[in-house]
Parts: C-alpha cells; sequence; structure tokens
C-alpha cells in the first residue's frame, strides 16, 4: 500500500427509516482486484447493522461495473432488478 493515499470512500445514505443505500468507491486503480473492495464492504455491513442499528441495505451498480457487482453478491447482496442503466442489489441484515 501507498502511505496516506486516499483509497476510495464507502456512503450511506437514508432512504428510510430502516432501509439505507450503500455505495463503495476505490479511488486508485492500484487497489482493485485485490480484495480491498470485499473486505470494505463487510466491514461496513458490521458497523452498519451494530452501530447504526440499520436493518436493510439497498445498492445500485453501473450495468457495465461487473467488478461492483461482484463484492456486493460476494458479501451477500441479492439482486432484486435492473433497468436500462443500473442493477439494484438488497440486503436484509440480521
Amino acid at each position: 500500500m501507498y502511505k496516506n493515499d486516499v483509497i476510495g470512500e464507502i456512503r450511506f445514505k437514508k432512504i428510510n427509516n430502516d432501509l439505507h443505500e450503500i455505495g463503495i468507491v476505490l479511488k486508485d486503480d492500484r487497489y482493485k482486484n485485490r480484495g480491498i473492495g470485499s473486505i470494505a464492504i463487510e466491514k461496513a455491513i458490521v458497523y452498519a447493522k451494530n452501530v447504526l442499528k440499520i436493518n436493510r441495505l439497498e445498492a445500485s451498480i453501473l450495468l457495465n461495473n461487473k467488478r461492483s457487482q461482484h463484492v456486493f453478491e460476494k458479501n451477500g447482496f441479492e439482486c432484486i432488478k435492473e433497468d436500462d442503466t443500473f442493477t439494484y442489489f438488497y440486503k436484509k441484515l440480521q
């Protein structure tokens, strides 16, 4: 890893009282395909459940972003629909 570099970001966006959207961006290609996104989403799910007390998460991912779709599927998100631009994923937090 490169010291003091910003790798990326994860965000939560409130949709309603028990449903939030999660998103991830890796800002530097040097960090892609190394499992960092999967680890980050895994830790964000734990944080959302235990600290933020979120019950459900959704993610909308560009159709052509297969890497990101794989990261969410790997972390237990299910594809719920697609439109012309996005694939939508959902996960209920137990």
